[in-house]
């Protein structure tokens, strides 16, 4: 991650960049990712059609997956983002090594496309961790350290995706469109306490967006 490059031998910027992207992952993905999982099958349906409704068991580990990511990937970037490229490639390689060895054996011995997809995802998760706690640990920071600041984030995402599972419980006997609906409904209102709030993760949002478009046109 480039956003640490300009802070290698200062800590407290690093970790103060970690968590305002941390903040923004949450914020940006957090609500639609879980809509997702929840909804998959009513989307899968609608938007592809019946034949494709095999994929959404394989579709909901790929968004839970997706979770994690929003919690490991900024993490997981500090080592190239330190200049780390030593540590970086011992990790690529184990990383290469495990996923070859993982999935060569689900296809061996021919297991369903969900074990397949399952194994893939521990894999990834266990490398990504790994990078993760290996970054942190040059910096001596702990992973609560890193948590910690999102605790609110993850109560508010835990009510959101309470409220919506009951929802669809509750409208499980009406049209999808009108389940689909009212869970869009539910993402806007989440997005719109936020707002009402002013929640200090939409500045970071905007100022984040703002400073990637101003990079894209010098680059262009």
């Amino acid at each position: 991650m480039t956003y640490f490059t300009n802070y290698k031998h200062d800590a407290v910027r690093i970790m103060q960049t970690l968590n305002r992207l941390t903040a923004i992952y949450f914020f940006a993905m957090g609500p639609a990712i879980i809509s997702g999982i929840m909804y998959a099958d009513l989307l899968i349906a609608g938007l592809l059609g019946p034949v494709w409704m095999p994929a959404v068991p394989i579709i909901r580990v790929l968004l839970e997956y997706s979770l994690f990511r929003i919690v490991l990937a900024p993490p997981a970037g500090l080592l190239v983002g330190l200049g780390k490229m030593k540590q970086t490639s011992i990790l690529a390689i184990a990383n290469a090594i495990a996923i070859v060895i993982a999935l060569g054996t689900c296809y061996l011995t021919k297991v369903p496309l969900i074990i397949f997809t399952i194994t893939y995802v521990v894999v990834m998760i266990l490398a990504e961790t790994a990078k993760a706690f290996w970054g942190l640990r040059i910096l001596s920071v702990s992973p609560l350290q890193l948590l910690r600041p999102h605790a609110a984030m993850y109560v508010w995402l835990a009510i959101f995706a309470i409220f919506l599972y009951g929802l669809r419980q509750q409208l499980g006997g009406y049209d999808s469109t009108i389940q689909l609906t009212a869970a869009a409904i539910c993402v806007g209102i989440f997005y719109a306490a936020k707002f009402w709030r002013k929640d200090p993760v939409i500045k970071d949002l905007f100022l984040t967006l703002n400073r990637l478009r101003k990079n894209a046109s010098r680059t262009s």
